[in-house]
C-alpha cells in the first residue's frame, strides 16, 4: 500500500494541558480512519493538522496530495440549517475529487434521510477517509481503523468500534484478575511474615533463658527470621510495583463509568393526561402552516421520540408547547404550567453560566443540605471541587450535560423536552444520557435523528412528522 501521510512525534497542547504526546503513525491510500475520544481530547485539532488547517511539521504529506476538509458546523440562526450547509460544503469538497476526505462530526444536524445518504456516499468513496465522529452507526459501518485519544495517548485499533469496546472489556477483566491474584499473594506473604516474626520472638525468649542458665544462646532462628523478613519485604515491594503498573494500565483502558441517577419526585402525575392538542395548526406566516390539524395526547409517563426531516416542524412543535409568541397557532393546546416543563438542548441553556453546580442544585432543590447536594452531584459523576464549585461556563461539554441531567433529576418537570441532545456528545456522555432517560420516571418528548441512540431507549411511542401531519405508532 502507498503511504500518503506520515506523522512523526506529534505533540499537541491546549494551554498547559497536554492533549497528545509523541504520536507517530503512517496513513496509507484507501485507509478509512475515525478519530474518537472524549470531548476536549484534541480530536478536531488533530484533524485540522492532517487537513493542513493547522500547520505542524510533524505531519508530512505526499507531494501533490489533494485534500478536502469539511469542518464541524453549528446550527445557527442563518436561513440554511446546519444540515443544509453541511451538504453544500460536502458537495464542494467532493467536486475537487480529493485523495483524502476529512470530515468533522458530519452527521450532526442531519435528519435520517440525509444520514443514510451520507453513509451510502462514504461507503462508495474511493479515496482515504478520516473523520471525527461520536456516531456509532458511522463508526461501525464506514471505517476500518480507530484512533482513540485517551489520557494524552493515541491508541490505534484495526476494526470496528464494537470490536474495540469488546477488546477493552477483556483487557479490563484480565487486569482486574491480576489485581485480585496480587492481593491474595500479599495476604499470604503478610501471614508468612507474621509467622516468622512470631518464631523469631519465641527464639529470642528461648535465647535469653539459655543465657540465664549459662547455656549457649541459639541465634540461628533469629538470623533465619531476619532473612525471611528481608525476603518478605522484597516480595511486598515487588508486588506493590506490579499493582502500580496494573493500575496505570487500567487507567488507560477505555471503559464507560456509569451513572446511577436518583430522582426527587415530590409530585408525579402518573398516567393521567398532561398534554392535549386538538385540531392545532402551527405557522410562522399566515397560510403557510408547518403543522396542520394535529391531534395529540401525552400522559405523565409517556416516553416519545419525534422524527421528521429537517424543517418539518419538530422544533416548532416544541416552541408551541413552550408557548412561543413568535408562532401563529390555531386550535386548542393544553399543557402544564411553563415552570413544570423542562427544556434541554445541545446548548445547555437551562444552566446559568455564572453559577456553580452546587449553587444551581441549591436553587433547584432549596430544601437540600450541602451534603445532600454534593451526594446528588456525585451520583452524576460530578465529584471534585474544581467541577462543582466553579462557574459552570468553565465546565466541559460532558460535565455540562451531566449537570443538566442532575438539575432535571433534582426537580423533575411534569414534561421534559429534549432537542437533539445527542449532538456533539462523546460516546461515554451519550451512554450517561441513555441511562438517565431509561430510568426517567416522568414523560419526555425527544427530537433525535441518531438511529443507534434511539434504538437503545425504552420508548412507548414514535411520532413521525410528514406532510404537515403527525403519525403515531407503538414503539
Amino acid at each position: 500500500m502507498q503511504k500518503i501521510i506520515t506523522i512523526n512525534e506529534l505533540n499537541l497542547q491546549f494551554g498547559a494541558k497536554e492533549l497528545i504526546a509523541d504520536f507517530s503513525q503512517s496513513i496509507y491510500a484507501g485507509e478509512r480512519i475515525a478519530i474518537i475520544g472524549r470531548n476536549g481530547s484534541g480530536k478536531s485539532s488533530l484533524l485540522k493538522i492532517l487537513a493542513q488547517e493547522i500547520h505542524d511539521n510533524a505531519a508530512q504529506l505526499q507531494s501533490g496530495l489533494q485534500l478536502a476538509y469539511v469542518p464541524q458546523l453549528s446550527d445557527n440562526n442563518s436561513r440554511q440549517s446546519g444540515g443544509e450547509r453541511f451538504n453544500s460544503n460536502l458537495s464542494q469538497a467532493l467536486a475537487s475529487y480529493p485523495d483524502v476526505l476529512l470530515l468533522d462530526e458530519p452527521t450532526n444536524h442531519l435528519d435520517q434521510h440525509n444520514r443514510k445518504s451520507l453513509i451510502k456516499l462514504l461507503h462508495h468513496f474511493n479515496g482515504s477517509l478520516i473523520i471525527v465522529s461520536h456516531d456509532l452507526e458511522l463508526l461501525n459501518n464506514c471505517v476500518d481503523t480507530l484512533w482513540h485519544i485517551n489520557h494524552g495517548r493515541v491508541t490505534v485499533f484495526n476494526g470496528k468500534y464494537s470490536d474495540y469496546l469488546q477488546e477493552q472489556q477483556l483487557k479490563q477483566q484480565n487486569l482486574l484478575a491480576q489485581v485480585a491474584e496480587l492481593k491474595q499473594q500479599q495476604r499470604t506473604s503478610h501471614q508468612s511474615l507474621m509467622q516468622e516474626q512470631q518464631r523469631a520472638k519465641n527464639s529470642r525468649k528461648q535465647g535469653e533463658k539459655s543465657i540465664v542458665n549459662r547455656k549457649w544462646p541459639t541465634i540461628t532462628s533469629q538470623a533465619k527470621a531476619r532473612r525471611a523478613e528481608m525476603t518478605a519485604g522484597q516480595k511486598q515491594r515487588q508486588m506493590r510495583e506490579q499493582r502500580e503498573d496494573i493500575s496505570g494500565k487500567l487507567a488507560d483502558i477505555f471503559i464507560h463509568e456509569e451513572i446511577i441517577p436518583q430522582f426527587n419526585l415530590p409530585h408525579h402525575p402518573g398516567k393521567r393526561s398532561i398534554v392535549q392538542l386538538s385540531q392545532v395548526s402551527i405557522a410562522y406566516e399566515q397560510d403557510k402552516p408547518l403543522l396542520q390539524n394535529v391531534n395529540l395526547q401525552i400522559s405523565g409517563s409517556d416516553k416519545i421520540v419525534l422524527l421528521g426531516a429537517n424543517g418539518s416542524g419538530k422544533s416548532s412543535l416544541f416552541k408551541a408547547l413552550l408557548r412561543d409568541k413568535g408562532l401563529i397557532i390555531t386550535g386548542e393546546i393544553i399543557t402544564p404550567e411553563l415552570s413544570k416543563i423542562g427544556y434541554l438542548d445541545q446548548h445547555y441553556a437551562n444552566l446559568a453560566p455564572e453559577l456553580s453546580a452546587v449553587e444551581i442544585i441549591a436553587d433547584t432543590a432549596p430544601q437540600w443540605t450541602t451534603a445532600e447536594i454534593r451526594n446528588h452531584l456525585n451520583s452524576f459523576l460530578l465529584r471534585k471541587n474544581e467541577e462543582v464549585l466553579i462557574p459552570c461556563k468553565y465546565l466541559s461539554g460532558g460535565e455540562l450535560v451531566r449537570l443538566s441531567l442532575a438539575t432535571i433529576a433534582a426537580n423533575p418537570p411534569v414534561l421534559l423536552l429534549l432537542d437533539e441532545i445527542s449532538n456533539n456528545l462523546d460516546i461515554e456522555t451519550k451512554q450517561h444520557v441513555l441511562t438517565v432517560l431509561n430510568n426517567y420516571p416522568g414523560a419526555y418528548l425527544l427530537i433525535c435523528h441518531e438511529g443507534e441512540f434511539v434504538a437503545q431507549l425504552n420508548l412507548d411511542y414514535t411520532y413521525q412528522i410528514k406532510n404537515r401531519a403527525i403519525y403515531t405508532k407503538t414503539g
